[in-house]
């Protein structure tokens, strides 16, 4: 992830057609969707369950101009990346045109220094809100191959902004404060998440819901705080590890 991520969860999927069935059922998705979404939600859905592996990751970063609001990405495991990309380029070339679009505006690229990423426009889906929590996610997601991981973002510059950090190396891996939190969690486990408490309240009230009313009601306090929540599953038993991690200057 980005350096500059405030925010993420990362799971394990051992079952996408129960992931999915949980996530067509909030308000946030069933109060947007027509019957053209919801058949592109189907397929789209048919889409994860043969391609991807069994690792999800959704997290919000800044961008460098933070006017602009953070950057949102969802990074899935691939199980064959040619193949993978090989049905998203068909699935999206063969979708129903919307009103006033250009075909050719489907695929656009992403050019660095040493590569060319193509940049796919999949038809209106809820999927991307579905399967991040991301609520206020706009229905347009833009789809990219990087590094052997599908990314699906609400925008095009929240992928170009990913790519261009990671090739710099710009990592979460390296800031003090994420690996002093995960530095007590376990290298095994089915879920985990981490906040920035801090860059979580200073957003607009699209991310508040990541946020317990305990922990608004105290943000003076809690604000101070990065949290790190872990869930892992042994013999049928879930253990919770969280820590709350104090941000030194």
């Amino acid at each position: 992830m980005p350096s500059t991520t405030f925010y993420l969860s990362r799971q394990g999927v051992t079952d996408w057609a129960s992931l999915l069935a949980y996530g067509e059922r909030q308000e946030y998705a069933v109060a947007t969707r027509t019957r053209e979404i919801l058949d592109r939600d189907k397929e789209l859905s048919r889409y994860l369950i043969e391609n991807t592996g069994q690792d999800l990751v959704a997290f919000l970063f800044q961008r460098e101009d933070s006017l602009l609001g953070p950057a949102a990405v969802m990074a899935l495991s691939i199980t064959d990346v040619l193949e993978a990309e090989r049905m998203l380029r068909s699935f999206v070339e063969a979708a129903p045109l919307e009103e006033g679009e250009q075909r050719n505006s489907r695929i656009s690229f992403y050019y660095t220094p040493n590569k060319a990423y193509p940049v796919y426009k999949l038809p209106l889906t809820t999927l991307f809100s579905q399967l991040t929590g991301f609520s206020e996610s706009p229905l347009h997601v833009y789809a990219t191959f990087y590094n052997g991981r599908l990314l699906l973002a609400p925008d095009e510059d929240s992928l170009s902004r990913y790519i261009r950090q990671l090739d710099k190396g710009e990592v979460l891996d390296g800031a003090l404060v994420y690996r002093a939190g995960t530095g007590s969690l376990s290298d095994s486990y089915h879920f985990m998440l981490m906040a920035d408490f801090e860059q979580l309240l200073d957003q607009s009230g699209n991310h508040y819901r990541f946020i317990p009313d305990f922990f608004s009601r105290n943000s003076d306090f809690f604000r101070n705080f990065v949290i790190f929540v872990q869930f892992t599953c042994a013999d049928g038993v879930i253990y919770p590890n969280i820590v709350l991690k104090y941000k030194t200057e």
